[in-house]
């Protein structure tokens, strides 16, 4: 018999068990009230993404802002991952702290130094009400340039030109409404800073104490500044504006013109949206140049006094929100590096990616809905889900480590308490996974052969940092995991990467304050996952291995574990430390005890590569994947019921007749290696597969009906 393997398409689809944002579509709500065949359409319609940018759009990551006032009646700032009434969403996407993250984030995958080397003034940029405040200006300049090209484009008749640079425009305009609707607190560095500017012009500047009070004036003077021939810098007077510039002043009095009135609709824009999320004059004083006169009537001590209460209230609400989105900018930035690692050069994942946006309590309790779900995408080649993504795991009877908000003290190498995670200061909507949570989620999944990934709680205490200081941390890893049923479909990922350091995380702020954001990691079973989807697209090989991949093949018997695949698939990321492992810890992870998907880092590459790919029974990820493949390829041969002994012998033969004619092992995508074999054994019903180098055989029972 000929196999045709067409019948199967090439597929890594994938599912991400983590909650995102409670107000977006979920997987067990969907679930129920579905029938079997309306489920796969609306949670591939509802559910499924094939890039970051449509996770973002789809599933929108927010923080909520919730203001109240305390006892005395001051204004108090804090925020949730919880929706509640009168609550202001904010994107955390396009918040400058996640923005930061990312940025530092891109860097570091494109160098080849450690953290301490890495540039954090990223994160100092993006806090800093200063730089907040260029920013903005940099927009305004930006608006007058494309408007003045589009004048220039109207004066030469081409229609064309003039849309191209008024939709510019427009989209910078749609981004500062975006950023300051539904939170008047987005306008605070704003507000700190245009004071301050005032406070300059006036003589006074930063916080200098020894100030006076004593109100100057500095206006600028119409002229400009020389050396004379004793060295001497003097002034000089303007010369008078010539006859022939008269027409380039009224083309910068229309430009102006135009700024201000869209600046003033984008305002209202705003305000009608979200009613006083701005303060218009504060807001066209900064966008569109127009002079505050709401400031301008103030002395300079109302100055310095606005200056303390809106610098002090911008500071705190910048800690509590740091405070508050850390877990969720962690998962967000973990999955963006999953996209990462799993995409083509286009930035997609061609067999999707289904995000559940559910805790792994929600899976659990509605257990029947997702069983047959998965049972159903289980018998579809196009919904068919072949990974999983598992939330991180702590221990919730090991006590809460102190919390370390504004601590920089390094972490304890050899302190083994390492499966404990910080008490965040709210952790509403954060929910605690345990070992005994993965165990049964992971068994649930395996069920219909998925492989599921997921790793401790990602902190430095198992960061590259501290991975590899100390060989008992493996033997721990190794006593907490001992509990999992279905090891060979569970695959523990460490270490975990770090993008901002606990030592990295103090910002100095304005009023002499200081904020200390959340120190920011990366779950490395995203970046495991997101490597084994690469692995399985034929466009991704083809671009790295060339005429050595077969067409219509699969990539299930694909070793990450061989130095040419190791070196092919490198994580895109760079460790914070290289881990240069000796030979005896090295041994223990990778020797035939070595049951996790590692990676690793030395001086000789840029960034850390896959050390070993295996499931916790310590077999290669293939050893799973393959199983499972020859399984649904059975299922697709023959019609339910329609297995024979025979016909089983012949399937077996037809898979053994390519093995032995197919002996150019240069291939990437063998359906075996030679030597390996896929034989059937009519006592016993199954079917059972003999790996090179590995003594344990794999067998799988598949139902057969004898004639």
């Amino acid at each position: 018999m000929k196999l045709d393997f067409t019948r199967i398409p090439q597929n890594s689809r994938t599912i991400i068990i983590e909650r995102f944002n409670d107000q977006a579509e979920n997987l067990c709500t969907l679930l129920k009230g579905q029938d079997s065949d309306d489920a796969l359409i609306v949670v591939d319609e509802k559910l499924c993404v094939k890039s970051f940018e449509e996770f973002k759009t789809k599933f929108r990551p927010t923080v909520y802002e919730v203001f109240t006032k305390d006892e005395t009646g001051n204004l108090k700032v804090t925020y949730s991952l919880e929706m509640c009434d009168g609550a202001n969403p904010i994107s955390l996407c396009e918040h400058e702290f996640y923005k930061a993250v990312h940025d530092i984030a891109v860097e570091k995958s494109a160098s080849n130094t450690d953290n301490n080397n890495i540039d954090y003034t990223k994160l100092y940029e993006a806090l800093n009400p200063k730089l907040i405040y260029k920013r903005a200006r940099r927009r305004r300049d930006d608006v007058r340039q494309f408007i003045t090209n589009a004048l220039e484009e109207q004066e030469k008749g081409n229609p064309d030109g003039v849309k191209k640079w008024m939709l510019m425009a427009k989209q910078t305009h749609e981004a500062v409404k975006e950023e300051y609707s539904g939170s008047a607190l987005r306008l605070l560095p704003l507000v700190v800073r245009d004071t301050e500017l005032l406070l300059e012009s006036k003589g006074i500047s930063g916080d200098n104490k020894n100030n006076n009070s004593e109100e100057t004036t500095s206006e600028a003077l119409p002229c400009s500044v020389k050396w004379d021939s004793d060295g001497n810098l003097i002034t000089v007077p303007r010369e008078a504006i010539k006859k022939e510039s008269l027409t380039l002043e009224d083309k910068r009095n229309k430009v102006l013109q135009i700024t201000q009135k869209n600046w003033e609709s984008t305002a209202d824009a705003i305000n009608n949206q979200h009613e006083g999320s701005v303060d218009k004059n504060l807001f066209l004083s900064v966008y569109s140049e127009q002079k505050n006169t709401a400031l301008s009537t103030l002395t300079t001590e109302e100055l310095k006094e606005r200056k303390k209460i809106y610098g002090d209230m911008y500071v705190s609400a910048q800690q509590s929100f740091c405070n508050a989105v850390g877990y969720l900018v962690q998962k967000v930035a973990s999955m963006e590096q999953f996209f990462i690692h799993a995409s083509d050069d286009d930035g997609i994942v061609e067999s999707g990616v289904i995000i559940a946006n559910c805790s792994v309590s929600d899976i659990i309790e509605n257990e029947r809905y997702v069983k047959n779900f998965l049972k159903n995408a289980k018998n579809s080649e196009k919904d068919r889900i072949w990974l999983a993504v598992l939330p991180a795991t702590v221990d919730k009877d090991k006590k809460w480590v102190e919390s370390s908000t504004t601590s920089d003290v390094d972490f304890d190498l050899y302190n083994m308490d390492i499966f404990s995670i910080n008490e965040p200061e709210s952790n509403e909507g954060i929910e605690t996974v345990t070992i005994a949570d993965i165990n049964n989620i992971s068994s649930l999944l395996a069920e219909s052969g998925i492989l599921s990934f997921f790793n401790f709680n990602a902190c430095e205490a198992t960061s590259f940092k501290t991975f590899g200081a100390n060989p008992d941390i493996i033997r721990e890893y190794n006593k907490e995991t001992s509990a999992i049923k279905r090891p060979d479909a569970t695959v523990l990922a460490y270490p975990n990467f770090t993008i901002i350091p606990k030592n990295q995380r103090k910002v100095e702020m304005v009023n002499g304050n200081k904020l200390f954001t959340p120190a920011i990691y990366i779950d490395s079973a995203y970046v495991a996952a997101g490597i084994v989807v690469s692995t399985q697209n034929m466009k991704i090989q083809k671009k790295k291995y060339g005429k050595k991949v077969m067409d219509g093949r699969p990539f299930m018997r694909f070793d990450l574990e061989e130095e040419k695949s190791s070196q092919a698939f490198i994580a895109r990321f760079n460790p914070e430390s290289r881990l240069n492992m000796d030979k005896d810890f090295a041994t223990l992870i990778r020797g035939k005890n070595g049951n996790a998907f590692c990676f690793r880092s030395d001086s000789l590459e840029k960034n850390a590569f896959v050390f070993t790919a295996r499931t916790m029974n310590t077999k290669p990820v293939y050893w799973f994947m393959t199983q499972q493949y020859f399984t649904f390829l059975l299922e697709r041969t023959y019609t339910i019921g329609g297995l024979t002994s025979d016909k089983a012998k012949q399937f077996s033969n037809a898979v053994s007749n390519i093995v032995s004619n197919e002996t150019d092992d240069t291939i990437v995508n063998q359906l075996l290696r030679s030597g390996e074999k896929f034989y059937y054994n009519d006592e016993t019903k199954s079917f059972s597969l003999k790996f090179n180098g590995i003594d344990e055989q794999l067998d799988f029972v598949i139902s057969v009906v004898d004639d």
